[in-house]
């Protein structure tokens, strides 16, 4: 049985975040796209991935203000 490329189930045109944008417009990219997990780049280099459960870890520390964060505050680097 033939093993099937990658190309069969890869993004060619993926979306991303920048590790110094705006954490609530990370949040609304992938709540309107429908996207669960981003990858995470700072100076054309992938640093990470931004998941939902990321932002809503995030969210739900009293006092934090995710429109006033960057990505950088809550994706996990690496």
């Amino acid at each position: 049985k033939a093993i099937p490329q990658v190309k069969k189930f890869m993004t060619t045109n993926p979306k991303f975040v920048e590790k110094d944008q705006n954490l609530f417009e990370a949040a609304t990219l992938m709540q309107k796209e429908g996207f669960r997990h981003l990858p995470v780049l700072h100076q054309g280099k992938v640093e990470g991935i931004l998941s939902m459960t990321d932002v809503t870890l995030v969210n739900a520390i009293k006092g934090a203000d995710i429109k006033k964060m960057k990505v950088m505050d809550a994706f996990t680097p690496n």
